[in-house]
Order: C-alpha cells, then structure tokens, then sequence
C-alpha cells in the first residue's frame, strides 16, 4: 500500500503523538508498505517538513499546498492526525483539491487527544460523518467521548505504536529515582511532581527527582515561576534533573527509575488520553502513582504496582510517593505481583502494544478503495 502520515509536528518536537508515529512509519515501512510521512516540523528527524502544516501559521502559500497536495494525491490511504487542533483550514482545503482531483484513495483522521471545544465536534463530523470517512482513536476513553459527539462516525481503537528499545543512558544515582517521564508541562502534572519534590527532599527524604521532556516542546510548559524558583537549588544540588532523551531511550531511563509519576492534571475530556509512557512502565514492572484522569485507571487497572490520586491533588500525591519513599507499598505491591494473576494484565498490554503495526495494516487494507 501507499501511505500517507499527516501531522502538524514530528520528532524532536517531545510528544506521545510524534513517537507513535516515527514507530508506526518504520514498522508499515519494515513491512513492505511505501509511506510519505510529512509534518510541519522543520528539520524533523524522520518526517519531511511541509510549511502548510507547520503549527500556529507561518507560511502557507498556494505553491506549498499545491506540493502538499500532489504529493498526498499519490497514496491510497492518508491518515492525519488531530486534524481539529492545528489548522483545520488546510484540511479543508487538502480535502476539497483532492476531491477536484478526484481523487480515489481514502482518508482517516486520528484523534489522540480532546478539548472542550464544540468546534472541534464540528470539524470532525465535518471530515468524517459527512464525508464518510473513519475515525481512529487509541484508547477507551477518547472513542467513548467521540462516540457521545459523533453516534454516526465509524470509530476505531487501534493500539499506539511504542518506540524501539535500543538506547542506553547514563545511571541516576543519589538514593531512589523517581521519575516523571512525560513533557515538562503543567497540564501533565509537572508542578505537582516538582512540588512533591521539593517538600520530601525539603523533609529529608533520600531521593532524585528526574523529569524527561525538557527539551524541543510545542507549547510552553506553563510551569509558576515561583516554584522553578523553588525548584532551582535542589537542581543545583543534583537532586531534581530536568533531562531529555531519545524515545529510543525511554526504555533504559524508565527501568533506571525506582518510581515511575504520572499525575496528569486534566480532567473531564481534557483527561490524560493513553499514556505511552505508563504503559512502559507496566511492561518495565516499574511501580507507578498515576491521576484518576482520562484512561490512566484503565490503563493501570489489575496492574497491583500502581496507585491512583485524584487529578491537582497535591497532598495525595505527595503521600503516595512519600509512602514508597518510606518502603510502605512497593513490598505489599511486590507481593501481590507474584499472583499468577497478575501477570495477565501486563501480557494483554505487551500483546496490545506488539499488534500496532499489524493492526494499523489491517485497517487499512479494510478501508482503502
């Protein structure tokens, strides 16, 4: 097949969404499959960068999406992705010089994450309902609430495609890691886990605190100047690290970790949508303290090295991870992960993962033309 990716960033831009996808290109490609993967990331490491699709406007004239277009023209299959976020114009505009085209290939359009936004609604059904066109979601959660707004689309759960495991990273020393694997940002708890942080190191707890993400975001972290104020001696210190690394090294930093923090803040359809990174962790066996927030609790349901604190909750959070820190929970959850059962939630998420590839070229053999 011949296979378009479409997203509005790629890798180095830090993001579950922009892992997944230089995972799923390598592995359609390994499989046999021509793909253009474009984005609007200039010098992206794995995707050719398009000015049409670069975030937040910048260039767009008629010659760049007329290049766009004739290059997608040539696919059978082009999947974008979180088109309702970035630009919706240009996808409407793809979509109509393509049907003046006639063009006889088929669109997906993916949804990895969700705003309370009736716009967004509105683009959708737009894109899918109205041109009968699929809907891809990567989790329970997000297809639910698009099912709630779009009863008449054609959803489908398709697994997240997980980085190569190839990498390697220097060890963190200074007592037990705990590590908060996500983007620097507020919306997934960032200022709750540094907070914590600083209060436990503060009370004498023997730890470092790493967070992953630090580096080539999208957006501003959103983080409160005064608490990077708080935060800047213990980094100073060595005991709180803002670091970044490769996907391919997620791996290796996340069995590193003693503790894996995953306190998304959102809540409602602003929910943590699939965390990749989690999901690691449970493959991993690394114990982990999640929110109660979007599809986090499915995610680590059956899993017994999790504990769950409601999303901004600064004083679960920190007892959570003060109860580790003290050897409180990881014995009683060690003890609960030798009963045969529960392995199984951990070999249906390894199964899940492993099938990405598989089931993306499924699906896509389905609904082409």
């Amino acid at each position: 097949m011949r296979i378009a990716q479409v997203h509005w960033a790629a890798l180095p831009t830090t993001g579950g969404v922009e892992t997944h996808l230089e995972a799923l290109v390598q592995g359609l490609r390994s499989a046999g499959h021509e793909v253009t993967y474009v984005a609007g990331t200039p010098q992206a490491r794995s995707a050719e960068y398009h000015p049409a699709l670069r975030p937040g406007g910048g260039p767009d004239a008629d010659g760049d999406l007329d290049s766009l277009t004739a290059a997608l023209g040539r696919c059978e299959i082009v999947h974008v992705h979180n088109p309702q976020w970035h630009r919706p114009d240009t996808v409407d505009r793809l979509l109509d010089a393509l049907d003046m085209a006639r063009w006889p290939g088929t669109w997906v359009f993916g949804v990895h994450n969700l705003a309370e936004d009736e716009r967004h609604a509105t683009m959708l059904r737009r894109w899918t309902v109205e041109r009968h066109h699929p809907l891809v979601a990567h989790s329970p959660f997000v297809a639910g609430t698009l099912r709630a707004d779009l009863a008449e689309a054609d959803i489908r759960v398709l697994p997240l495609a997980l980085p190569a495991d190839d990498g390697d990273l220097p060890s963190w020393d200074n007592g037990p890691v705990v590590l908060q694997p996500t983007r620097l940002s507020a919306w997934k708890g960032s200022h709750l886990s540094l907070a914590v942080a600083v209060d436990l190191l503060t009370d004498g707890y023997e730890a470092t605190f790493v967070h992953a993400g630090s580096e080539h975001l999208l957006w501003h972290h959103g983080l409160d100047e005064d608490l990077l104020a708080r935060v800047g001696p213990w980094r100073e210190k060595g005991r709180i690290r803002f670091v970044h690394y490769l996907p391919e090294q997620s791996w290796a930093a996340i069995r590193a970790a003693d503790l894996v923090l995953h306190p998304t803040a959102g809540t409602g359809v602003r929910g943590e949508p699939y965390s990749m990174s989690v999901a690691q962790a449970l493959l991993c066996g690394r114990p982990v303290v999640v929110s109660r927030s979007g599809n986090l609790p499915d995610l680590v349901r059956g899993y017994p090295a999790a504990r769950l604190v409601d999303p901004g909750d600064l004083s679960g959070l920190r007892a959570a991870v003060a109860g580790f820190l003290a050897g409180e929970w990881p014995a009683a959850a060690e003890r609960a992960a030798a009963e045969p059962t529960a392995a199984e939630p951990v070999a249906a998420l390894r199964a899940w993962h492993d099938g990405a590839v598989r089931r993306h070229e499924a699906f896509y053999q389905e609904v082409r033309r």
